[in-house]
């Protein structure tokens, strides 16, 4: 895909030229689109299905965008990660330019900040500045697409069918108390008391602070 987009380029073309080919290539001539009738399919979040369904959330459409435009050695591009959505931010370091935001989810259209306040606003009461935000790193984007299959799972399937995505996303935040307190809950719920135990001593072990440690005692006490 990336030598097709690179086969396009001429030696003239600007940095804005070529981040246009590549929008026109995903979306104008290959039909990649955001997922809207069938938004919690896990398939969604695998990126082989997407590339082979041309269909997926925002999220994972960013990182297929993300890649190409790193395979096609164009500067600039991140995950901009709004609350409910997910878009890519194009900025080439040290520019004055003002910062482009892609909507990969809507066939690449380009946003404003304003834009993209107005469109957190349909989904939150309380107002957003997206000026504001940061870009997202690698692992965060990992993070986010593990907590959409373990939602998505979660909903279709059952509790315990969403482990494996958990066990993962403790895998790569270890640190993360939240996550051991969460999977011990679903090793409640599912049966599994020696689960139970085992995240709920972890966290007595390791005192996270923000927990409360004598609810922790009384749960692993009743078990």
């Amino acid at each position: 895909m990336a030598d097709e987009i690179k086969a396009s380029f001429g030696n003239d073309d600007t940095d804005r030229i070529r981040l246009s080919r590549l929008i026109d290539y995903l979306f104008k001539e290959n039909g990649f689109h955001g997922s809207y009738f069938d938004y919690s399919n896990s398939a969604n979040s695998y990126l082989d299905n997407v590339i082979d369904d041309r269909e997926g959330l925002p999220i994972t459409l960013s990182v297929l965008f993300l890649e190409l435009g790193r395979l096609i050695e164009l500067e600039g591009l991140s995950g901009f990660p709004l609350p409910f959505h997910f878009l890519v931010k194009y900025q080439k370091t040290n520019s004055n330019d003002e910062a482009r935001l892609i909507d990969v989810f809507n066939a690449g259209e380009t946003l404003t900040y304003a834009d993209a306040d107005k469109l957190v606003s349909r989904y939150q009461n309380t107002p957003f500045n997206s000026e504001r935000l940061e870009s997202s790193s690698k692992q965060e984007i990992i993070n986010r697409m593990l907590r959409n299959l373990i939602g998505f799972t979660q909903e279709k399937q059952s509790l315990a069918a969403s482990l494996p995505y958990l066990d993962l996303l403790i895998a790569l935040n270890p640190e993360t108390a939240n996550f051991y307190l969460e999977r011990a809950w679903i090793h409640l719920r599912a049966g599994n008391a020696p689960g139970a135990r085992k995240d709920l001593q972890w966290i007595l072990d390791h005192k996270p602070a923000g927990i409360n440690l004598q609810r922790v005692r009384e749960a692993l006490a009743s078990l």
